[in-house]
Formats: C-alpha cells, sequence, structure tokens
C-alpha cells in the first residue's frame, strides 16, 4: 500500500514527508545522534564561505560529500571504509571530489597546509 501511494505522490511530497519524519525523530531523540540532512544543509548553505574548499571526514554513501561538490569549488572526504571508498570513487569519478582512504589523523597533517582560506 504505501509503495503503491508513493508512486502516486510528486516526489516533492514524498520528500516533505520523509523530511517531517526525519525531523520528528530527531526531536524524539532531543535532538541528539545525527542530525537530519535538511539541518545539515542548511547549516552549510548559512555559514559556508563562498568559492572555499571543504573537508569532510566520513563520506559514508556521499550524501553530504554529493551535496557540497554541487556548491562549492572542491571537496576533500575521507572515508576509512574500503568498501565505501571504493562506491564513493564511482561515484565521484570526474567530479570535484578528492577521496582518501583512511583516517582524518592520518590525512590531515599533510592535507591541511595545502589548503588556503580566510
Amino acid at each position: 500500500m504505501k509503495k503503491k501511494l508513493k508512486n502516486l505522490l510528486p516526489q516533492a511530497v514524498v520528500d516533505f514527508i520523509k523530511t517531517q519524519k526525519s525531523m520528528s525523530e530527531w526531536r524524539k531523540r532531543n535532538f541528539s545522534d545525527n542530525s537530519p540532512q535538511i539541518v545539515k544543509q542548511n547549516v552549510f548553505l548559512k555559514y559556508g564561505i563562498k568559492d572555499a574548499a571543504w573537508v569532510e571526514t566520513g563520506t559514508y554513501l556521499g550524501t553530504t560529500t554529493s551535496f557540497l561538490s554541487g556548491l562549492f569549488p572542491h571537496v576533500y572526504s575521507l572515508e576509512p571504509e574500503p568498501k565505501l571508498y571504493a562506491a564513493a570513487c564511482e561515484r565521484f569519478k570526474d567530479k570535484n571530489v578528492s577521496l582518501f582512504n583512511d583516517v582524518s589523523e592520518n590525512i590531515f597533517p599533510s592535507l591541511l597546509p595545502k589548503l588556503s582560506g580566510i
């Protein structure tokens, strides 16, 4: 039943329902743990520095990486898990994303000196 109803609704309505559900679940957790994607994106939009490169620790499935790469000139993303890293390499091939298959403690000493900004 849910699948049939989902197929009948416009995508914007489906997205709205998903957002409301994730916000409600976050509220029930007393705003702890991971925030919903929409909250993260709004923070990035509000506080992001125009034309700055981004460094992300934990690519996971690449949702945030994709969002950032669509708005900013370059994203550096670190993913220590080999399978997630391999999937991200395929997804972001030929994009403005540099991926690292390691933890931040190992990558930051060489990456951070190469970055410039305010």
